[in-house]
């Protein structure tokens, strides 16, 4: 039995119309992940940037924080120094200390 030739052309014109061009594909698939990183990385940049500008801002505010601490310090310090110089005078007191069997005054 012989196979009619007119469907063997038909079904080689269905394939020819569907067949994928890979090289268009792939360049298509390149450029678009190439755009897909290019954004990618700038959104990192201005994230990395964001941060450290409000690092920078957390850092000036730990200093002053930490000089106007030092500086209440310093005024407190001085004050208490007055104030024992006023009031200087010995304390005395007892302890007791316990050993392993004896009781020491």
């Amino acid at each position: 039995m012989r196979r009619n030739p007119r469907n063997r052309s038909r079904n080689k014109n269905k394939k020819k119309s569907q067949d994928i061009d890979h090289k268009k594909v792939t360049k298509t698939l390149s450029i678009t992940v190439a755009i897909l990183l290019i954004i990618l990385i700038i959104v990192a940049i201005f994230y990395a940037l964001q941060n450290i500008s409000q690092y920078n801002k957390l850092i000036s505010s730990f200093n002053q924080e930490a000089e106007e601490s030092a500086k209440s310090e310093e005024e407190n310090q001085k004050q208490s120094e007055e104030d024992n110089k006023i009031e200087a005078t010995d304390v005395t007191f007892t302890m007791a200390a316990i050993g392993d069997i004896m009781c020491h005054n």
